[in-house]
């Protein structure tokens, strides 16, 4: 069971590095990026804890905000049949959503943070922002056959912030 659920949370990871990277159009992502804890004791849930994982990091210039750099650390949670069950959801979202916390609360505290802080010129404020994916099997497989309408979207509406950024 265990290597099932590793190979699907594996798959789930390889599909949201492409919706990302060629659908929406990200440059800069990392993917399986290991963090070292900071708060060993405190993150625990039986011994000293080691390290966090981003399933992905993604970073790029808001250019609605001057001089600001967004982060994002991403969880990728992904089941081969369908979501669990609304009261077993709502106890996984819980479980992911405070990992998700915690791993950001050791990043920034690391070397990486500051290593893409500076890779982005001319940025004054950096903020980090989390985010959850959850999906199933199915379900992003009919996203996925949608992917040239959403790019379709998503560049027209990149061209349209464009030329509202030129005024």
């Amino acid at each position: 069971m265990g290597e099932k659920s590793k190979r699907s949370g594996e798959h789930g990871e390889e599909i949201i590095e492409k919706f990302l990277r060629d659908i929406i159009g990200y440059d800069t992502i990392q993917t399986g990026v290991e963090i070292d804890c900071v708060y060993k004791k405190k993150h625990s849930k039986t011994e000293n804890r080691q390290t966090h994982g981003a399933d992905v990091i993604i970073y790029s210039k808001n250019n609605l905000k001057d001089d600001n750099l967004e982060i994002g650390i991403a969880s990728i949670k992904h089941t081969k049949d369908r979501y669990p069950a609304l009261t077993t959801f709502e106890s996984k979202f819980h479980e992911y959503f405070k990992e998700l916390v915690f791993t950001i609360n050791c990043f920034k505290k690391n070397p990486l943070s500051s290593k893409i802080n500076l890779k982005k010129r001319k940025v004054l404020k950096a903020q980090i922002i989390q985010v959850l994916f959850f999906g199933y099997q199915t379900e992003i497989k009919k996203m996925m056959n949608g992917t040239s309408e959403i790019k379709s979207q998503i560049k027209s509406l990149q061209l349209k912030m464009k030329l509202l950024i030129k005024y």
